[in-house]
């Protein structure tokens, strides 16, 4: 996303301005500092200052570029998307009214049917299948504006030269709940749709049939691991892919160890702790620990506390040689941090492409009662 900073700055190199009287640089300087603190209040999240500051930044970018020219618009959705209802953890009725005018700019700037204006209009069905989501089930009622913004998504998807608006269109609404209508079909036309457009090997094929996994949770673990494995097998040679090759090895060695296949959970850590290297080394990196069971005596007592370790990370790696550097108070945790740490799993380190053993790995454990 570019930030309004960088839309302006295209902008002013570019001569374009709104209002010639205005003092670009100094407007300029405010809409940067506006913006700036509004993602850090976004962040926190500062809700009430967030949006007074988005109602600030905009005011600002209408000045500066116009309230119907195509920066505007950008920036109205980049405020809007900042807001968005699974980062914030509830819909914000500031930014689901940014994400309506991010539609209306994007019409006036790009056309009402111009796949431009497709973010924007799948934005405002985020925060408005979230709303419709948070209801119970049974007490639901469908949000008529929410069904027209699908139809008109869909719309322009179908109409799209780009084979590849349809299809992710279909995937970003199959995240988003029942509120968008058969989650597990709509990943599944997405699928079917990059298939048949790019081939089964293509990444976006790839990415396409993880997502749709999702929708096995129903299956035992064996069978989603059964899955992974095929779209590994699919994937091999697609170096656009690594990044999320990566991600299934992990799962998959996660996986194999809940099913008490340690010969396969081995096989993925190496395979993950390959693909972590840069120019044939890494480091090694922890990939599932387990907290310690809390003593019991301590637990009475209200005794709390920490537990230094220091063990070898060996090349498939597991964990051996387990020993207690430090613990405070003395004695009281140490057992059960050393049963725990003997469960963790490490990507390994890799040295020329080859998995070594790291000795002197250190982990801290704190005890503490919560209230």
């Amino acid at each position: 996303m570019k930030s309004f900073f960088l839309l302006l700055a295209s902008a002013i190199a570019l001569g374009i301005h709104a209002e010639p009287a205005v003092d670009q640089e100094a407007l300029r300087a405010e809409l940067d500092a506006a913006y700036k603190a509004f993602e850090e209040a976004a962040l926190v999240p500062n809700k009430e200052l967030a949006e007074q500051l988005a109602r600030t930044t905009l005011r600002l970018g209408e000045q500066l570029f116009g309230p119907n020219h195509p920066n505007t618009a950008k920036g109205t959705y980049n405020l809007a998307y900042a807001m968005r209802p699974d980062y914030w953890m509830e819909v914000s009725p500031a930014g689901l009214a940014l994400a309506e005018l991010a539609i209306k700019k994007h019409e006036v700037a790009f056309g009402a049917d111009s796949e431009e204006t497709l973010p924007a209009i799948i934005l405002a069905i985020h925060f408005l299948a979230y709303r419709v989501n948070a209801v119970p089930f049974g007490k639901r009622r469908e949000d008529p504006q929410l069904l027209a913004l699908i139809e008109r998504a869909q719309a322009i998807g179908k109409a799209s030269d780009n084979a590849a608006t349809l299809p992710t269109l279909y995937g970003q609404l199959s995240k988003l709940g029942t509120a968008v209508g058969n989650s597990k079909q709509l990943a599944a036309d997405a699928v079917r749709l990059f298939t048949e457009a790019y081939g089964p090997r293509d990444p976006r094929t790839l990415i396409a049939r993880m997502d749709a996994e999702i929708f096995l949770k129903g299956r035992t673990l064996s069978f989603q691991a059964y899955a992974y494995e095929r779209i590994l097998d699919d994937a091999k040679d697609v170096e656009e892919f690594d990044d999320y090759r990566f991600a299934l090895h992990r799962t998959l060695a996660l996986w194999y160890l809940r099913l008490a296949d340690n010969s396969k959970a081995t096989e993925h850590l190496q395979a993950a702790g390959r693909l972590n290297t840069t120019a044939s080394n890494s480091e090694y990196r922890p990939l599932y620990t387990i907290p310690p069971v809390y003593p019991r005596k301590a637990a009475l007592r209200g005794i709390q506390g920490y537990v230094l370790l220091e063990f070898t990370v060996t090349r498939k790696g597991t964990v051996h040689s387990v020993k207690v550097i430090e613990s405070d108070p003395p004695g009281w945790f140490d057992r059960a941090s050393m049963k725990a740490a003997q469960q963790f799993r490490y990507l390994p380190k890799y040295v020329d492409g080859e998995p070594i053993e790291v000795r002197g790995a250190r982990h801290r454990i704190h005890f503490t009662l919560r209230d």
